[in-house]
Formats: structure tokens, C-alpha cells, sequence
């Protein structure tokens, strides 16, 4: 096929069997802007009049990776309180240790799709997150989406890949999920695949393939009905915000936040995941207030004015009758002389 026969449809075509093969959304990205490079370059040289891939620029914003883009508000403490009561009533499948990751790990719900065992160190409480799921649609010969497939690639940026310190809960509640998978995989007729293995994902569905963000959603969304929380507005990257704000509310450094939550600038971290309780706020006054209080400040001040009015009240005491009744003769004859000065005035006007 010559240069100037490569229309839409071809390049279209090329994208597709990207695509098909599953490759991540970093791959098609940098191969998509190649092909453009490339007819840029074809259009300067004259070769050809415009650039097919340009028209189907629009179809890279199809494929959605799973990493938490959303604008979802913290928890309340209330909602805390009342989401984790209904998650330890509630432990009969994969949502419980989902969870506590999202909401005392700081993952991103894609992160945590992807976790493997291995990426588990218990004896030194550590997480390593190397990568997330990605969804990738397939398209027709026309450019439009066929279906999706949730694929494992790579994490949001570089900056999320991270080895991170994880807290006693999260420590004690994996191992206890793992200990219920090896449990399952011995007595479950429906598991087909070993679901401990260093390889297995944490997360794995019986036939040990990785789950889908839909999928996990689905049951989620169940599960708040069941406990009537869905007034509370809980979401998986709502949880992720949580972890960032109980951090803030602790006074931690926001470069420490920014590692542990994977972001590239710690911009991102204090103006997004960053929106502190209203209750939070209330407290950190009446902290101040009693500062204020401890250090006397207010009493201070109230003193100053007090020594004010006394040196007033001195300089009004320190003048004697006799000078106080001179100064107001003085006063009523300055008066007597202003008034005739006016009616001399008026009688001036009216000749």
C-alpha cells in the first residue's frame, strides 16, 4: 500500500490488532503518536494532503484506566464508624480486606485489583504496588467500541509504583483473608485455581483471573444497600480519600502523605485529598481556643485596656477645682462672644 492509499480505516486497523493484543495504554499511546508523527512529517514533505489518524484521536479517550479519576469526597467520622461496622458484620467474601486496603493502605482500586501475594511482606509489614488494571475496548472497523477487557498493565504513573509501610489492621486482615482462601481452595468446588500462590492475585475470582473494576462495584453497591449506607455517598476512591485525610488531621507531613499515596506532585496531594472534616475544623479552633486561654493572651490584652482607662482617669483626677472651673468660664465666655459675633452678622445682612 502506497503513502497516499493510508486512509482512517487503515490506521484504524492498526490500532485494533494494538489492542487485541492487549497491550498497555502507555504502548498504543506512544505507537498512535508515532503514526501521527509520521503523516506530520509526510504533510510537510508534501507527500500527502492531510493526516488519517488525526480523526480518530477521539478513540484513545475510550480506554479508561481504573486508577481513581473521579472527584469523591472523604468519609465523615460518623460514616467511618458506621461503614466499618457494617464491613465486620458483613466478612462473607473479598470485600472486607478490599477495603480495609483502600481505607487504611491509601490503593487506588485498580492497585489493589492487580495485588499479587507476592507483593505481601508480612514479617515486615510492607506493600509494594507495581501495578493496576487497565480497561481496554476493542473497536469495529468503524471506530466504534465493541466490548471492554480488564487487563493488568502498568500503574497511573511511575511515581505510583512504591514499596510502602502498611498498619497492624491491614497486616492482621490480609492474613486472615489468606488463610480463608487456602481454606476455600481445599473445600470449595467452584475454585479451579490456586488462589495463595505467590502469583495468584490477592483478589483473584475462582479461576484465579483478576477482577474487574465492574465486578467489584456490582457487589459493592450491594453490599452499602444491604446496610443502608448508601446516604453516606461511599465510594472505592472516597475510601483512598479518607486515608489522605485522617493523615492530614494527624498533622503528617504532606511529602509523606504524597509517597505513600503514589502521586507525582505533592500539589495533587494537598489540594485533592485534601479536604478536611468540618468537625476537624470546629476542633482545631477550640484547640486554639485553649491555647489561648493556657497562655493567657486574652487576659494580657484585657489588662492593657484596664491600665488605659486608669492612666485616663489619672490625667481627669490630676486637675483641681479651682483650674476645672477657671477652664469652664473661659469656655462659656469664648461661647458669649461667638453668639454676637453672629448677630452682629445677621444685622450686616439684613441693612
Amino acid at each position: 500500500m502506497k503513502i497516499n492509499e493510508i486512509d482512517t480505516y487503515a490506521v484504524q486497523k492498526v490500532i485494533n490488532k494494538l489492542i487485541d493484543g492487549y497491550n498497555s495504554l502507555n504502548v498504543i499511546k506512544k505507537n498512535k503518536q508515532l503514526i501521527v508523527q509520521f503523516f506530520d512529517y509526510a504533510i510537510d514533505n508534501k507527500w500527502v494532503t492531510e493526516n488519517p489518524t488525526r480523526k480518530i484521536l477521539i478513540k484513545l479517550k475510550d480506554i479508561k484506566v481504573y486508577s481513581g479519576q473521579e472527584k469523591y469526597k472523604a468519609l465523615t467520622p460518623e460514616a467511618r464508624t458506621k461503614f466499618l461496622e457494617a464491613l465486620n458484620k458483613d466478612e462473607a467474601n473479598f470485600l472486607k480486606p478490599m477495603c480495609i486496603l483502600l481505607l487504611f493502605a491509601g490503593l487506588r482500586i485498580g492497585e489493589v485489583c492487580a495485588l499479587q501475594w507476592k507483593n505481601v511482606n508480612f514479617k515486615n509489614k510492607t506493600l509494594k504496588i507495581e501495578r493496576g488494571i487497565t480497561q481496554i475496548p476493542k473497536f469495529d472497523n468503524e471506530g466504534n467500541v465493541l466490548s471492554r477487557v480488564t487487563v493488568v498493565g502498568d500503574t497511573k504513573t511511575t511515581c505510583s509504583v512504591r514499596e510502602i509501610p502498611i498498619t497492624d489492621i491491614v497486616v492482621d486482615t490480609l492474613q486472615t483473608w489468606k488463610e480463608k482462601q487456602t481454606n476455600r481452595e481445599k473445600t470449595n468446588r467452584n475454585v479451579t485455581a490456586e488462589l495463595t500462590a505467590p502469583t495468584s492475585f490477592i483478589f483473584a475470582n475462582d479461576d484465579g483471573s483478576v477482577r474487574t473494576y465492574s465486578g467489584c462495584r456490582m457487589v459493592f453497591d450491594r453490599f452499602k444497600r444491604r446496610h443502608n449506607l448508601d446516604k453516606y455517598n461511599i465510594h472505592f476512591h472516597g475510601l483512598r480519600h479518607t486515608f489522605s485525610n485522617m493523615l492530614f488531621e494527624m498533622n503528617e507531613n504532606p511529602k509523606v502523605i504524597q509517597q505513600l499515596l503514589g502521586h507525582r506532585d505533592v500539589k495533587t496531594t494537598i489540594t485533592v485529598y485534601n479536604s478536611v472534616d468540618n468537625e476537624y475544623i470546629r476542633n482545631t479552633t477550640e484547640k486554639l481556643n485553649e491555647k489561648i486561654k493556657q497562655e493567657k493572651l486574652y487576659e494580657n490584652e484585657k489588662r492593657r485596656q484596664e491600665e488605659l482607662e486608669n492612666k485616663k482617669h489619672d490625667l481627669h483626677s490630676s486637675v483641681t477645682d479651682e483650674e476645672y472651673d477657671d477652664l469652664l468660664e473661659q469656655l462659656l465666655e469664648e461661647r458669649k462672644k461667638e453668639r454676637k459675633k453672629k448677630k452682629i452678622l445677621r444685622y450686616n445682612m439684613d441693612i
